[in-house]
């Protein structure tokens, strides 16, 4: 129950809403990596309280537009 509490993040305008460390681990990425990825505007973000959330459906977007399927070694 406390692990469902814990993850548990409400909707803000029908859009599921990230922490930082949520998207570094979604995307297996280092913080540092995720400041390059706001910087170059490639995920969106926004600024609440001090906190900066990233929206889940604009991150999948941003995974479905870059995929590459892996290519065949012969």
């Amino acid at each position: 129950m406390q692990d469902v509490r814990d993850k548990y993040r409400p909707a803000l305008l029908d859009k599921r809403y990230l922490s930082g460390e949520e998207v570094m681990e979604y995307l297996h990425v280092s913080p540092r990596t995720l400041q390059t990825l706001r910087d170059n505007r490639i995920i969106g973000y926004t600024a609440i309280g001090g906190k900066l959330l990233y929206p889940e459906d604009e991150l999948e977007k941003v995974l479905v537009q870059n995929y590459r399927s892996p290519e065949l070694p012969f």
